[in-house]
């Protein structure tokens, strides 16, 4: 305010002379002339266009199914023959004569209708069949070819399918995708199919979407590559959307085998979802030992514990319940959690879930019905759980009475914030059915997925209780609306009836029409969508208008495709463009956004496995034209030194996954361990619109060091695994990270960042001893700060900065471990005091768990001085201390 004056006076200075001058002569009014300057030779006219993108476009073969064909093979000791031009071929143990019949499929049941059947007619004894599957093995989608097995099937399965016991038995089967056989031993008189089941080497529909690696590190000391595009909502009071569709690397990098394979419906690697709360559940399968009541192994999902787990506003982590203190988030943010019931939303007796932030906010997840609303959101999606233990819920005595409708998802669908303005998701649910009990007329109606429909906002709900008024409006003046699209793009139906394997990434052959009285073969319910995210649009209540109607505002069109893997592998669903279109006046559509794919090996390679490869980004190509580059690591495991490893001592860019061995027993009660890559990005280059006639920007390169090898957890006790399923395949990312930002060597600046990767603790070897690190950072403390950046020249000398984050351990971060009564317990003690710091936060914790009040903490550095914090407690005025340095368990820099 003081200076304003002073730059007057010093103007009225300077025009002084001005005046006096003007006061002597007579002012001609004109415009100054521009001096003129002679053109020369140099330079010219300067064009730009924006870097093109490269799309490969390759075609799978159209699936060839055999003929229908009947011949006689003349088998010696030990002989391997093709029967005919059919794709069977026969080893028998012992010199014998067998017929081999392909039967017409067009004759069979439609549940085997997806496979083959073949008729084995011979002398008594036993033989190795193969069934070579390549010139079908494009024939349905969701990578059909990796989950196809071997069944003997009781011949009344052709007449009388629905029959108990017509029921077919899978065979120890060996499928090799990389040779596109599958091969089984079989009886020389029987009959054999190949069908697909739920799962493969591929990956496992009968897994919940939500993916393990949503566990792992993140940020910087992770090495993944992440990418943001924010859509721009319409103001309005109250809370307001936060659209995004969120890329990470890491997504791609945590498929393997045991995971539910299929894209969201954005596309490989990229994610939008509001929010929800998600309960895992078990094969019953796997779930009769300790008084259950299931005798025979079946395909469906039972009850283990209480368990849940959450995505919200961009951040999630699993739900805790503790006797006396209710549910709270392992990470502990402050959130209120409380579990209701009553809702209606088809779970059994209605559970939904209530999240208070600690600024007020609340958001409700599957709540359903909404105050003055008339229709419900259908945020809840729910299957048949069985209760097979005593004290689980719907146990009755017999296992077939034993199973009730449950939730396995709830999905956001209320905000209240502290002013009573709301805001409401809306949805449509995906329905399936399957056979409970392994029955093929027990056929039932679940979810296997959802899809967003509208977000409606601008509207209020607000109680005498909470706000001192009573008053409504459930009328939305701000929407967005999503459309989708079929996840296929040609040849997607024939007489009414969907070409499965027009449709690459989802898994047809495991529908059953909602029309059907049975699902013969449909014994597992399986999670996937046939729907993609096609544009997004935004709209205002134009109350302007003569008559008030939508106005759209802006909308986001996405273009999706298949791009071909490079193995044998089906392709996923890949976003290609993102197109930007204002909507009011005249529509006016900005350049797209284009995604280039590389395709890069999850599985490491051996005899036999295929590479199952996945797509990740390689370059974006931006709405100005400029284009962004990423190189990923080289695979740094193989067949050959995965031998050696052992899962806990491992420090290589792979982690193991132990999976049933089919091959060995049907019944998967043999585990056999794959090994997985795991890609850091090593270099990202910026680059500027080509010019024509002219030069561009210099290209900004930044290069990324990841020291010490990676750290791997072993997998938390989440009351749902087996032991024996569990090993180190949890990412904890690097300790320390070098980054270097320029592409000469005398002028890079080099930052060194140090990570807590919340490994003490972890299980140190298969004996159960625990490890013991020098910085203490419990696995809640994963991928924090712990020393940096520390910024040098590309030399490594001269230190340009450094700073100092200290993170201590974090309540409620124990290994948990589950007891038969399906709770999850933290092993702490009761009288056991925790301090928690995060950068810049302090939080104290009561004795026996539950939050204290937050202290802000701002904490400089002064040489080797003293710490100066600057503390504010909630409520108080600011004021400052002096304290003492507090010993920490690292070394200095």
């Amino acid at each position: 305010m003081k200076r304003k004056p002073i730059i007057a006076a010093s103007l009225a200075l300077l025009l002084l002379p001005l005046v006096a001058v003007a006061a002597d002569l007579v002012v001609v009014p004109g415009r100054l002339k521009p001096s003129a300057e002679a053109l020369d030779d140099d330079g010219g006219e300067v064009g730009a266009a924006g870097w093109r993108t490269s799309r490969d476009t390759e075609k799978a073969p159209a699936a060839a199914w055999p003929a229908p064909a009947r011949n006689r093979l003349q088998l010696a000791a030990g002989q391997r023959k093709q029967a005919g031009k059919t794709p069977v071929w026969l080893k028998a143990a012992a010199a014998s004569t067998v017929d081999v019949e392909v039967i017409d499929r067009a004759a069979v049941p439609a549940n085997w209708r997806d496979g083959l059947l073949i008729r084995l007619d011979g002398s008594p004894g036993t033989a190795d069949l193969t069934v070579d599957y390549a010139a079908f093995r494009g024939a349905a989608g969701g990578d059909w070819a990796s989950r196809l097995r071997l069944w003997t099937v009781p011949s009344c399965a052709l007449t009388t399918p629905s029959a108990a016991e017509c029921r077919a038995t899978p065979l120890a089967t060996t499928n090799s995708p990389a040779d596109s056989t599958a091969s089984a031993t079989v009886g020389l008189k029987s009959l054999v199919a190949l069908s697909a089941g739920p799962s493969g080497s591929g990956g496992d529909f009968a897994a919940s979407p939500m993916q393990p690696s949503s566990t792992w590190a993140a940020g910087s000391s992770a090495g993944d590559f992440t990418w943001n595009y924010p859509l721009r909502m319409s103001p309005s009071s109250g809370p307001l959307p936060a659209v995004a569709l969120a890329y990470s690397s890491a997504g791609v990098d945590g498929r393997s085998e045991a995971t539910n394979n299929q894209p969201s419906w954005a596309g490989e690697g990229f994610e939008y979802s509001p929010g929800f709360i998600e309960r895992r559940y078990v094969p019953c399968a796997e779930d009769q030992a300790n008084g259950g009541n299931n005798s025979q192994k079946t395909g469906d999902l039972c009850w283990r514990s209480d368990n849940a787990t959450m995505s919200l506003n961009g951040s999630g982590g699993e739900l805790v319940f503790e006797t006396g203190q209710g549910w709270h988030n392992r990470k502990d943010d402050g959130s209120k959690i409380e579990k209701l019931t009553g809702s209606g939303n088809g779970d059994d007796n209605g559970e939904y879930w209530k999240v208070t932030t600690s600024d007020g906010v609340q958001y409700f997840f599957g709540r359903h019905s909404l105050p003055g609303q008339s229709t419900v959101t259908e945020s809840a999606l729910t299957v048949p759980v069985y209760g097979n233990h005593l004290n689980e819920p719907c146990r009755q005595a017999s296992f077939a009475a034993s199973s009730c409708v449950q939730a396995w998802r709830w999905n956001l669908d209320y905000v209240v914030d502290t002013f009573g303005n709301t805001m409401s998701y809306w949805y449509d649910k995906e329905l399936n059915k399957y056979a409970k009990n392994n029955t093929d007329t027990d056929d039932v109606v679940y979810s296997r997925g959802s899809v967003l429909k509208r977000i409606d906002y601008g509207t209020y709900y607000r109680t005498l209780a909470e706000h001192g008024v009573n008053e409504i409006s459930v009328t939305p003046v701000k929407q967005v609306l999503f459309g989708v699209a079929d996840r296929c793009f040609t040849n997607c139906t024939s007489g009414g009836q969907p070409v499965k394997a027009s449709w690459k990434d989802t898994p047809l052959d495991q529908d059953c029409s909602l029309t059907a009285t049975e699902c013969p073969g449909k014994y597992t319910p399986t999670f996937w969508s046939t729907k993609r995210l096609a544009v997004v649009t935004t709209q205002t209540w134009d109350t302007t208008k003569t008559t008030p109607a939508w106005q759209p505002v802006d909308s986001w069109t996405f273009t999706h495709s298949f791009p071909p893997t490079g193995d044998v592998t089906n392709a996923g669903i890949w976003l290609d463009s993102i197109v930007h279109t204002g909507l009011v006046g005249t529509a006016i559509a900005m350049p797209p956004v284009t995604f280039e794919p590389v395709a890069m090996p999850n599985r490491v390679l051996t005899p036999a496995s295929t590479t199952n490869n996945w797509h990740r980004i390689t370059n974006i190509i931006t709405e100005t034209g400029a284009k962004v580059h990423v190189d990923y690591s080289l695979p740094e495991c193989t067949a050959a030194n995965v031998v050696a490893l052992q899962p806990h001592t491992n420090t290589m860019r792979c982690y193991p996954v132990l999976m049933p061995d089919y091959s060995a027993n049907p019944n998967g009660s043999v585990l056999k361990t794959e090994w997985w890559h795991k890609y850091v990005v090593t270099h990202v280059t910026e680059l500027d619109v080509p010019i024509t006639g002219g030069q561009g920007a210099t290209p900004k390169h930044t290069y990324y060091e990841y020291l010490d090898g990676p750290a791997w957890r072993y997998a938390d006790d989440d009351g749902m695994s087996k032991p024996e399923r569990r090993t180190w395949s949890q990412y904890r990312g690097y300790a320390t990270v070098k980054t270097r930002t320029g592409d000469d060597p005398a002028t890079q600046t080099l930052q060194v960042t140090k990570y807590m990767l919340g490994m003490h603790q972890d299980r140190a070897n298969p004996a159960g001893a625990l490890r013991s690190v020098t910085v203490p950072a419990q696995r809640g403390q994963r991928g924090r700060v712990r020393r940096g950046p520390v910024r040098r020249n590309g030399s490594g000398a001269d230190r340009l900065q450094r700073r100092r984050d200290q993170a201590g351990l974090q309540d409620g971060q124990r290994p948990l471990e589950f007891g038969r009564d399906g709770v999850a317990h933290d092993r702490r003690a009761d009288d056991q005091r925790e301090v928690h710091r995060d950068a810049d936060d302090l939080y104290r914790y009561r004795p026996g768990g539950g939050r204290g009040r937050r202290v802000a903490d701002h904490q400089d550095h002064a040489g080797n001085g003293p710490d100066i914090r600057h503390r504010e407690l909630v409520g108080k005025p600011r004021r400052h201390q002096r304290k003492q340095r507090r010993e920490v368990h690292h070394p200095h820099l």
